[in-house]
């Protein structure tokens, strides 16, 4: 962890590794007092005070890893299940709290794991977007309501012009 203001390294931590770069993430407080880290089948959260660990979470194995905090809420985790073999779960969203406690918030059944490109959470963790191969085709993009996990209609008319590949950009 960097200081911005000096410029200098300020913490060095272990973490757990990922497979790649989309396979893990991080997210800061709203108050910017502490940093959480995910990858694998944990998540870390670190006081940026004083450099210690304050809380640790066993999850279970995944892939895209997407991290968001809101104010007066637990942290939230979403990720895609591991393959092969296809679960019967392609992505699931968890809530952090303190202790080591997850709540489970929402399973989206009924994709195949491996033909989901990658899952992306917007900032606030109001909306998941999945992108989606289909045989044969180029990856499409799904909405869904991050926090709930219900579908959000996508009307292909009003896509915007540099819409490609699955990806709202």
């Amino acid at each position: 962890m960097w200081n911005r203001e000096t410029g200098r390294v300020a913490y060095v931590w272990d973490v757990p590794a990922g497979g790649t770069a989309d396979n893990s993430a991080v997210a800061f407080d709203e108050d910017d007092t502490k940093v959480l880290y995910s990858s694998g089948e944990r998540v870390l959260r670190w006081s940026l005070t004083n450099g210690e660990r304050t809380d640790s979470w066993q999850v279970p194995s995944g892939l895209n890893d997407n991290l968001v905090t809101r104010p007066g809420k637990p942290p939230l985790l979403v990720r895609r299940d591991p393959w092969p073999p296809v679960p019967q779960t392609a992505i699931r969203a968890q809530d952090l709290h303190p202790e080591g406690k997850l709540t489970e918030l929402y399973k989206l059944r009924g994709i195949d794991a491996n033909a989901v490109e990658d899952a992306n959470l917007f900032t606030d963790g109001r909306v998941l977007l999945v992108n989606i191969r289909a045989k044969g085709r180029a990856p499409r993009a799904h909405l869904f309501d991050g926090l709930t996990g219900k579908p959000i209609a996508l009307d292909p008319g009003v896509l915007p012009p540099n819409y490609e590949y699955g990806r709202l950009t």
